[in-house]
Protein backbone atom coordinates (compact mmCIF):
# COMPACT_ATOMS: atom_id res chain seq x y z
CA UNK A 1 0.00 0.00 0.00
CA UNK A 2 1.63 3.29 -0.64
CA UNK A 3 0.92 4.84 2.81
CA UNK A 4 2.03 8.61 1.27
CA UNK A 5 -0.66 8.40 -1.29
CA UNK A 6 -2.62 7.49 1.63
CA UNK A 7 -1.68 10.65 3.64
CA UNK A 8 -1.53 13.15 1.29
CA UNK A 9 -5.38 12.09 -0.04
CA UNK A 10 -6.63 12.24 3.60
CA UNK A 11 -7.37 15.91 3.77
CA UNK A 12 -8.47 16.21 0.25
CA UNK A 13 -11.15 13.62 1.14
CA UNK A 14 -12.40 15.44 4.91
CA UNK A 15 -12.60 18.70 2.63
CA UNK A 16 -14.77 16.91 -0.08
CA UNK A 17 -16.68 15.29 2.77
CA UNK A 18 -17.60 18.54 3.97
CA UNK A 19 -18.00 20.65 1.28
CA UNK A 20 -20.75 18.23 -0.02
CA UNK A 21 -22.34 18.20 3.51
CA UNK A 22 -22.09 22.10 4.16
CA UNK A 23 -23.20 22.98 0.38
CA UNK A 24 -26.56 20.84 0.35
CA UNK A 25 -27.42 22.13 4.32
CA UNK A 26 -31.13 23.92 4.64
CA UNK A 27 -32.09 26.00 7.89
CA UNK A 28 -31.52 29.23 8.52
CA UNK A 29 -27.01 28.87 8.75
CA UNK A 30 -27.55 27.63 4.93
CA UNK A 31 -25.82 31.08 3.88
CA UNK A 32 -23.02 30.99 6.37
CA UNK A 33 -22.54 27.39 5.54
CA UNK A 34 -22.49 28.15 1.92
CA UNK A 35 -19.60 30.74 2.69
CA UNK A 36 -17.39 27.07 4.87
CA UNK A 37 -18.26 24.87 1.43
CA UNK A 38 -16.25 27.15 -0.48
CA UNK A 39 -13.38 27.10 2.36
CA UNK A 40 -13.66 23.58 2.17
CA UNK A 41 -13.98 23.70 -1.80
CA UNK A 42 -10.96 26.09 -1.61
CA UNK A 43 -8.70 23.25 0.84
CA UNK A 44 -9.67 20.65 -1.77
CA UNK A 45 -7.61 21.83 -4.85
CA UNK A 46 -5.27 23.35 -1.90
CA UNK A 47 -4.38 19.57 -1.28
CA UNK A 48 -5.41 18.28 -4.60
CA UNK A 49 -1.93 20.87 -5.50
CA UNK A 50 -0.32 18.97 -2.41
CA UNK A 51 -0.81 15.93 -3.65
CA UNK A 52 -0.18 16.03 -7.48
CA UNK A 53 3.35 17.86 -6.16
CA UNK A 54 4.49 15.64 -3.73
CA UNK A 55 3.43 12.58 -6.28
CA UNK A 56 6.11 14.30 -8.50
CA UNK A 57 2.40 14.64 -11.42
CA UNK A 58 3.93 17.91 -12.69
CA UNK A 59 2.67 17.89 -16.35
CA UNK A 60 -0.94 18.04 -14.34
CA UNK A 61 0.09 20.29 -11.39
CA UNK A 62 0.98 23.18 -13.93
CA UNK A 63 -2.30 23.18 -16.06
CA UNK A 64 -4.27 23.33 -12.64
CA UNK A 65 -1.52 25.69 -10.93
CA UNK A 66 -3.46 29.26 -11.35
CA UNK A 67 -6.73 27.59 -9.97
CA UNK A 68 -4.82 25.85 -6.97
CA UNK A 69 -2.95 28.80 -6.09
CA UNK A 70 -5.93 31.21 -6.67
CA UNK A 71 -8.56 29.10 -4.42
CA UNK A 72 -5.36 28.38 -1.84
CA UNK A 73 -5.08 31.98 -1.20
CA UNK A 74 -8.75 32.31 -0.44
CA UNK A 75 -9.12 30.21 2.10
CA UNK A 76 -8.85 32.53 5.05
CA UNK A 77 -11.03 34.72 3.57
CA UNK A 78 -13.51 32.79 3.13
CA UNK A 79 -13.75 31.43 6.81
CA UNK A 80 -13.50 35.54 7.97
CA UNK A 81 -16.66 35.87 5.53
CA UNK A 82 -18.70 32.50 6.98
CA UNK A 83 -17.46 34.50 10.57
CA UNK A 84 -19.29 37.89 9.13
CA UNK A 85 -22.32 35.62 7.86
CA UNK A 86 -22.94 34.06 11.52
CA UNK A 87 -22.72 37.07 13.16
CA UNK A 88 -24.39 40.08 11.28
CA UNK A 89 -27.82 39.68 9.92
CA UNK A 90 -27.22 41.76 6.70
CA UNK A 91 -23.39 41.68 5.34
CA UNK A 92 -22.62 44.54 3.19
CA UNK A 93 -22.44 43.43 0.00
CA UNK A 94 -18.59 44.70 -1.14
CA UNK A 95 -17.56 42.28 1.26
CA UNK A 96 -16.59 40.34 -1.40
CA UNK A 97 -15.10 42.67 -3.46
CA UNK A 98 -12.76 43.69 -0.32
CA UNK A 99 -12.04 40.19 1.10
CA UNK A 100 -11.44 38.52 -2.14
CA UNK A 101 -9.66 40.88 -3.93
CA UNK A 102 -6.13 39.84 -3.29
CA UNK A 103 -6.78 36.36 -4.75
CA UNK A 104 -8.24 37.43 -7.98
CA UNK A 105 -5.10 39.98 -8.22
CA UNK A 106 -3.07 36.91 -7.40
CA UNK A 107 -4.63 34.62 -9.75
CA UNK A 108 -4.00 37.35 -12.72
CA UNK A 109 -0.32 37.78 -11.81
CA UNK A 110 0.38 33.78 -11.82
CA UNK A 111 -1.67 33.86 -15.44
CA UNK A 112 0.72 36.22 -16.55
CA UNK A 113 3.80 35.02 -15.21
CA UNK A 114 3.01 31.57 -15.60
CA UNK A 115 1.04 31.06 -18.82
CA UNK A 116 2.05 34.05 -20.90
CA UNK A 117 5.00 35.34 -20.02
CA UNK A 118 7.05 31.85 -20.01
CA UNK A 119 5.79 28.99 -21.82
CA UNK A 120 4.40 25.45 -20.29
CA UNK A 121 7.74 23.85 -20.50
CA UNK A 122 9.30 26.36 -18.66
CA UNK A 123 6.66 26.11 -15.76
CA UNK A 124 7.45 22.75 -15.46
CA UNK A 125 10.90 23.73 -15.39
CA UNK A 126 10.12 26.32 -11.76
CA UNK A 127 7.78 23.69 -10.68
CA UNK A 128 9.91 20.76 -10.94
CA UNK A 129 13.10 23.19 -9.67
CA UNK A 130 11.11 25.37 -7.04
CA UNK A 131 13.45 25.07 -4.03
CA UNK A 132 16.86 25.12 -6.66
CA UNK A 133 16.40 28.32 -8.50
CA UNK A 134 19.95 28.62 -9.77
CA UNK A 135 18.90 26.24 -11.85
CA UNK A 136 16.84 28.15 -13.49
CA UNK A 137 17.01 30.21 -16.74
CA UNK A 138 16.82 33.85 -16.38
CA UNK A 139 12.40 34.02 -17.59
CA UNK A 140 12.21 31.25 -15.46
CA UNK A 141 13.50 32.98 -12.22
CA UNK A 142 11.13 35.99 -13.43
CA UNK A 143 7.84 34.04 -12.75
CA UNK A 144 9.87 32.27 -9.84
CA UNK A 145 10.08 35.28 -7.82
CA UNK A 146 6.53 36.35 -8.99
CA UNK A 147 5.49 33.11 -7.20
CA UNK A 148 7.24 33.59 -4.43
CA UNK A 149 6.58 36.90 -3.21
CA UNK A 150 2.63 35.99 -3.64
CA UNK A 151 3.38 33.23 -1.33
CA UNK A 152 5.14 35.08 0.89
CA UNK A 153 1.81 37.42 0.80
CA UNK A 154 -0.14 34.43 1.63
CA UNK A 155 1.66 34.13 4.82
CA UNK A 156 1.01 37.91 5.73
CA UNK A 157 -2.45 37.60 4.83
CA UNK A 158 -2.56 34.82 6.81
CA UNK A 159 -1.49 36.32 9.57
CA UNK A 160 -3.93 39.56 9.00
CA UNK A 161 -6.94 37.77 8.51
CA UNK A 162 -6.08 35.33 11.86
CA UNK A 163 -5.66 39.57 13.76
CA UNK A 164 -9.01 40.55 11.86
CA UNK A 165 -10.93 37.38 13.03
CA UNK A 166 -9.88 37.49 16.84
CA UNK A 167 -10.96 40.72 16.62
CA UNK A 168 -14.29 40.36 15.39
CA UNK A 169 -14.99 37.28 17.65
CA UNK A 170 -14.21 39.23 20.53
CA UNK A 171 -15.73 42.02 19.31
CA UNK A 172 -19.05 39.76 19.04
CA UNK A 173 -18.62 38.27 22.53
CA UNK A 174 -18.81 41.37 23.93
CA UNK A 175 -22.24 41.97 22.21
CA UNK A 176 -23.33 38.19 23.40
CA UNK A 177 -22.31 39.21 27.04
CA UNK A 178 -24.84 42.36 27.19
CA UNK A 179 -27.37 40.28 25.74
CA UNK A 180 -27.43 36.34 27.23
CA UNK A 181 -26.89 35.43 30.66
CA UNK A 182 -25.52 32.09 29.35
CA UNK A 183 -22.96 33.74 27.14
CA UNK A 184 -20.87 29.68 26.84
CA UNK A 185 -23.07 28.49 23.82
CA UNK A 186 -22.48 31.41 21.75
CA UNK A 187 -18.60 31.90 21.87
CA UNK A 188 -17.69 31.44 18.77
CA UNK A 189 -13.47 30.93 19.86
CA UNK A 190 -13.44 27.99 17.97
CA UNK A 191 -13.47 30.08 14.56
CA UNK A 192 -9.71 32.14 16.02
CA UNK A 193 -8.35 28.85 17.25
CA UNK A 194 -8.99 27.13 14.10
CA UNK A 195 -7.67 29.56 12.18
CA UNK A 196 -4.49 29.64 14.36
CA UNK A 197 -3.87 26.21 13.91
CA UNK A 198 -4.42 25.55 10.40
CA UNK A 199 -1.49 28.90 9.93
CA UNK A 200 0.71 27.62 12.38
CA UNK A 201 1.01 23.85 10.11
CA UNK A 202 0.92 25.91 7.19
CA UNK A 203 4.23 27.85 7.98
CA UNK A 204 5.25 24.22 9.33
CA UNK A 205 4.98 22.42 6.26
CA UNK A 206 6.66 25.59 4.37
CA UNK A 207 9.41 25.44 6.42
CA UNK A 208 9.78 21.75 6.19
CA UNK A 209 9.61 21.64 2.55
CA UNK A 210 11.31 24.89 1.55
CA UNK A 211 14.42 22.45 1.60
CA UNK A 212 13.81 20.28 -1.35
CA UNK A 213 17.50 20.04 -1.74
CA UNK A 214 18.17 18.56 1.58
CA UNK A 215 16.91 14.41 0.80
CA UNK A 216 16.15 13.71 4.89
CA UNK A 217 13.60 16.19 5.00
CA UNK A 218 12.34 15.78 0.90
CA UNK A 219 12.60 12.48 0.55
CA UNK A 220 11.16 11.12 4.12
CA UNK A 221 7.68 9.71 4.03
CA UNK A 222 6.75 10.35 7.42
CA UNK A 223 7.85 13.96 7.83
CA UNK A 224 6.17 14.72 4.36
CA UNK A 225 2.71 12.94 5.68
CA UNK A 226 2.37 14.26 9.41
CA UNK A 227 1.42 17.86 8.26
CA UNK A 228 -0.78 16.75 5.72
CA UNK A 229 -2.50 14.07 8.01
CA UNK A 230 -2.64 16.53 10.59
CA UNK A 231 -4.29 19.19 8.71
CA UNK A 232 -6.90 16.78 8.00
CA UNK A 233 -7.86 16.66 11.34
CA UNK A 234 -7.82 20.42 11.63
CA UNK A 235 -10.41 21.09 8.68
CA UNK A 236 -12.09 18.03 10.18
CA UNK A 237 -12.41 20.00 13.40
CA UNK A 238 -13.59 22.82 11.05
CA UNK A 239 -16.00 21.40 9.52
CA UNK A 240 -17.82 19.64 12.21
CA UNK A 241 -18.32 22.36 14.47
CA UNK A 242 -18.91 24.68 11.58
CA UNK A 243 -21.79 22.18 10.44
CA UNK A 244 -23.29 22.49 13.97
CA UNK A 245 -22.38 26.04 14.76
CA UNK A 246 -25.97 27.95 14.57
CA UNK A 247 -26.55 31.86 12.89
CA UNK A 248 -25.78 33.89 15.89
CA UNK A 249 -26.79 37.31 15.03
CA UNK A 250 -27.19 40.02 18.15
CA UNK A 251 -29.82 42.43 18.04
CA UNK A 252 -28.73 45.58 17.80
CA UNK A 253 -29.79 47.45 20.81
CA UNK A 254 -31.16 50.52 19.63
CA UNK A 255 -33.26 53.49 21.21
CA UNK A 256 -36.52 52.45 20.99
CA UNK A 257 -39.44 55.14 21.18
CA UNK A 258 -40.71 56.09 24.26
CA UNK A 259 -42.47 58.88 25.96
CA UNK A 260 -39.60 59.28 28.06
CA UNK A 261 -36.53 59.98 25.39
CA UNK A 262 -34.08 61.03 28.53
CA UNK A 263 -33.58 59.27 31.82
CA UNK A 264 -34.07 61.25 34.89
CA UNK A 265 -32.29 60.95 37.97
CA UNK A 266 -35.83 59.95 39.44
CA UNK A 267 -36.29 57.70 36.52
CA UNK A 268 -33.21 56.30 36.71
CA UNK A 269 -32.67 55.72 40.89
CA UNK A 270 -36.83 53.87 40.02
CA UNK A 271 -35.35 51.72 37.26
CA UNK A 272 -32.52 50.49 39.08
CA UNK A 273 -35.26 49.87 42.47
CA UNK A 274 -37.52 48.16 40.35
CA UNK A 275 -34.74 45.96 38.05
CA UNK A 276 -33.73 44.60 41.52
CA UNK A 277 -37.11 43.89 43.00
CA UNK A 278 -38.32 41.93 39.68
CA UNK A 279 -35.13 39.67 39.58
CA UNK A 280 -35.32 39.15 43.16
CA UNK A 281 -38.73 38.56 43.66
CA UNK A 282 -39.32 36.56 40.98
CA UNK A 283 -35.98 34.39 40.74
CA UNK A 284 -35.53 35.61 36.73
CA UNK A 285 -31.62 34.63 37.22
CA UNK A 286 -32.82 31.10 37.77
CA UNK A 287 -33.87 30.92 33.89
CA UNK A 288 -31.07 29.64 32.13
CA UNK A 289 -32.18 31.15 29.04
CA UNK A 290 -33.15 34.62 30.72
CA UNK A 291 -31.81 37.30 27.79
CA UNK A 292 -32.01 40.78 27.72
CA UNK A 293 -35.24 41.44 26.26
CA UNK A 294 -37.50 38.76 28.76
CA UNK A 295 -36.06 41.04 31.33
CA UNK A 296 -36.82 44.21 29.64
CA UNK A 297 -40.33 43.01 29.59
CA UNK A 298 -40.86 42.31 33.18
CA UNK A 299 -39.03 45.41 34.08
CA UNK A 300 -41.49 47.17 32.15
CA UNK A 301 -38.79 49.44 29.56
CA UNK A 302 -37.07 48.64 26.51
CA UNK A 303 -33.68 46.71 25.73
CA UNK A 304 -31.56 50.27 25.45
CA UNK A 305 -32.52 51.71 28.13
CA UNK A 306 -32.28 48.29 30.33
CA UNK A 307 -28.82 47.75 28.99
CA UNK A 308 -27.40 51.39 29.77
CA UNK A 309 -28.72 51.42 33.18
CA UNK A 310 -26.77 48.00 33.81
CA UNK A 311 -23.85 48.93 32.60
CA UNK A 312 -23.77 52.58 34.05
CA UNK A 313 -25.49 52.18 37.15
CA UNK A 314 -24.05 48.63 38.34
CA UNK A 315 -20.73 48.77 36.45
CA UNK A 316 -21.09 45.16 34.58
CA UNK A 317 -22.58 43.80 31.46
CA UNK A 318 -25.76 41.75 31.43
CA UNK A 319 -24.55 38.79 31.49
CA UNK A 320 -22.53 39.69 34.89
CA UNK A 321 -25.06 41.26 36.15
CA UNK A 322 -27.49 37.98 36.05
CA UNK A 323 -24.52 35.41 36.90
CA UNK A 324 -23.80 37.58 40.51
CA UNK A 325 -27.36 36.08 41.74
CA UNK A 326 -26.89 32.99 40.66
CA UNK A 327 -23.54 32.42 42.58
CA UNK A 328 -25.22 34.12 45.60
CA UNK A 329 -28.00 31.05 45.05
CA UNK A 330 -25.41 28.48 44.73
CA UNK A 331 -23.09 29.55 47.79
CA UNK A 332 -26.35 29.69 49.61
CA UNK A 333 -26.90 26.41 48.86
CA UNK A 334 -23.33 25.22 49.32
CA UNK A 335 -23.73 26.73 52.97
CA UNK A 336 -26.09 24.53 54.15
CA UNK A 337 -24.65 21.23 55.78
CA UNK A 338 -27.20 18.42 54.44
CA UNK A 339 -26.71 19.88 50.81
CA UNK A 340 -26.69 16.02 49.76
CA UNK A 341 -25.76 17.12 45.75
CA UNK A 342 -22.88 17.67 43.27
CA UNK A 343 -21.54 20.88 42.43
CA UNK A 344 -22.96 20.42 39.32
CA UNK A 345 -26.06 19.65 40.60
CA UNK A 346 -26.14 23.13 42.14
CA UNK A 347 -24.80 24.68 39.14
CA UNK A 348 -27.70 23.87 37.15
CA UNK A 349 -30.77 24.49 40.10
CA UNK A 350 -28.77 27.89 39.93
CA UNK A 351 -29.71 29.05 36.41
CA UNK A 352 -26.18 27.94 34.66
CA UNK A 353 -26.30 25.31 31.48
CA UNK A 354 -22.74 24.89 31.49
CA UNK A 355 -20.60 23.77 34.44
CA UNK A 356 -17.62 25.66 32.97
CA UNK A 357 -19.32 29.08 32.72
CA UNK A 358 -20.48 28.14 36.50
CA UNK A 359 -16.75 27.40 37.89
CA UNK A 360 -15.47 31.18 35.72
CA UNK A 361 -18.26 33.26 36.94
CA UNK A 362 -17.80 31.33 40.99
CA UNK A 363 -13.89 31.96 40.43
CA UNK A 364 -14.94 35.85 39.26
CA UNK A 365 -17.02 36.26 41.88
CA UNK A 366 -15.68 34.58 45.19
CA UNK A 367 -12.05 34.55 43.57
CA UNK A 368 -11.77 31.16 44.21
CA UNK A 369 -13.35 27.55 42.70
CA UNK A 370 -15.95 26.28 43.96
CA UNK A 371 -14.08 23.41 44.76
CA UNK A 372 -11.76 25.37 47.06
CA UNK A 373 -15.05 27.10 48.55
CA UNK A 374 -16.68 23.76 49.44
CA UNK A 375 -13.14 22.21 51.27
CA UNK A 376 -12.64 25.30 52.97
CA UNK A 377 -16.13 25.63 54.04
CA UNK A 378 -16.14 21.87 55.70
CA UNK A 379 -13.15 22.29 57.52
CA UNK A 380 -15.19 25.08 59.34
CA UNK A 381 -17.97 23.15 59.81
CA UNK A 382 -15.70 20.44 60.78
CA UNK A 383 -14.29 22.84 63.67
CA UNK A 384 -17.55 24.72 64.62
CA UNK A 385 -19.13 23.74 68.01
CA UNK A 386 -21.99 21.92 68.03
CA UNK A 387 -25.37 23.23 68.72
CA UNK A 388 -27.36 22.36 72.05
Amino acid sequence: MDYLLLALFMPFLVCLFWFVELFFTSGENRKAKKHLSFFMICGLFSFLGGLLYFKEIYSVYAIFYAGILILSIAQIPALYIYLVFLTESSPEKKIYYKHYAFPLIAGIVVIYFHYIYISYEDLIAVINNYFIPRELSHKQKVAYYADLTLRNGFVLLGIFYLILIHLKVRKHFRKVLDYYSDAEPKKLSWITVSTALYLMFVLIGATLFNSQSNPVIYKNEIIISLPFLIMAVIFWYIGFLGNRQQVNVIPAIEMEAKPHSILTEALRKDMVDKIKQTIERDKLYLDPDLCLPDLARKVGTNRYYLSKIINDEFGMNFNNYINQYRIAQAVELMDKPDIGCSLADIATKCGFNVYASFVRSFKKFKKESPDKYMRNYSRTCETRPCQT
